[in-house]
């Protein structure tokens, strides 16, 4: 799928799953995915990379998000963007990066846990950006090099944990942590050479940092630190 004039493959009101596997949709004048509501959403080994939108674009999704193994780079919109909702969000592996126009991973309303495992989001506008969720997790990423924040985070009722992941050289700071109703963990990261502090928090009540590679300034407001 490569080459249109608009997006690459566009999905509207599917009642049921959506199901992708190996599929390349890529150069396309619109977004390489756009879905407008699913019931829910299964991408594997796909490409989604130089289009001029956004490479994945989801909008409300009944059930859950999964996405394994995809590449969505270089687009001039976002990566990912998850507009409106979802039950549950899980990306295990994958690269997101260089989409100039936009976030590399971009969530919002989701209302169980969201977890990146092995994602890389570099050289975008901003790498991941979560907000109006439930639940985070990230492990073992990288969200280096991008032009605002590496990590930013916002409106999180449950629990935020951060952990094995490098967020070194953005142009502003490294990762931005917002209200959050539960424990924050970050544990093993580095956040490092970033043009504004390594990690900047407000309105947490619980914060524990372990193994932490912070050579520029922290500046954490309200809460308990441990």
């Amino acid at each position: 799928f490569v080459y249109n004039d608009s997006e690459g493959i566009i999905l509207r009101e599917v009642e049921g799953a959506v199901e992708l596997r190996d599929v390349t949709s890529s150069k396309n004048s619109g977004a390489g995915l756009a879905v407008t509501s699913a019931g829910a959403v299964t991408v594997d080994g796909a490409t989604f990379s130089d289009n001029a939108q956004s490479g994945v674009h989801l909008g409300a999704v009944a059930g859950g998000v999964q996405l394994s193994a995809v590449s969505a780079d270089d687009n001039l919109g976002d990566g990912l963007r998850l507009s409106e909702s979802a039950s549950s969000v899980s990306i295990i592996g994958g690269s997101f990066s260089r989409n100039i126009g936009g976030t590399g991973v971009g969530l919002a309303g989701v209302a169980g846990s969201a977890a990146l495992i092995g994602v890389t989001t570099g050289g975008n506008t901003q790498g991941v950006d979560v907000t109006d969720s439930g639940a985070f997790s990230a492990v073992d990423g990288n969200a280096s090099r991008n032009r605002e924040h590496g990590l930013r985070l916002t409106d999180i009722s449950g629990d935020v944990t951060v952990d094995g992941t490098a967020i070194a050289n953005n142009g502003r700071t490294g990762a931005v942590i917002e209200s959050v109703g539960g424990a924050v963990r970050l544990e093993g990261v580095t956040a490092a050479r970033n043009l504004g502090f390594g990690f900047e928090a407000a309105g947490l009540t619980d914060l524990t940092i372990a193994n932490l590679n912070l050579p520029d300034q922290l500046e954490a407001f309200g809460g308990t630190v441990n």
